[in-house]
């Protein structure tokens, strides 16, 4: 006869959800080193204080903004801008607060903005790079 103990075993108990829960895109730490790396040395402030865009529907975004979305999309590997676009959503907020800015521009507006775009603000950035 074998003694067996007939104490109850503990039990594993799972559960799920199907709510969706977004994860950040591997490429967030990189363009926020990026982005706080450029702020940090004021790197920006020719692009405030030089390259002036005129657009139409200028809306509330700044020159700036757009920058910034260019440069975390150059750092993400995304193949194209909608794939990024798609990606930053859930972190939006977080790649803006690294330069104290409060909201992302949309694809829409980023392609209006680099079709205002003229030969003068190409001229200063192409100096500032």
């Amino acid at each position: 006869m074998s003694d067996e103990s007939h104490e109850p075993s503990a039990a594993l108990h799972l559960s799920t959800t199907s709510a969706s829960e977004p994860t950040a895109p591997p490429w967030l730490t990189p363009a926020l080193l990026l982005l706080q790396t450029w702020w940090s040395q004021w790197l920006p402030m020719p692009l405030v204080e030089g390259v002036r865009v005129v657009r139409g529907r200028a809306g509330t975004f700044e020159v700036v903004d757009f920058v910034l979305v260019l440069l975390a999309y150059a750092s993400s590997g995304a193949p194209v801008i909608k794939t990024f676009f798609e990606e930053a959503q859930p972190v939006a907020q977080v790649l803006m607060a690294a330069w104290g800015r409060n909201d992302m521009p949309s694809r829409s507006a980023l392609c209006r903005f680099l079709q205002a775009v003229t030969a003068a603000p190409v001229e200063v950035l192409r100096d500032f790079f």
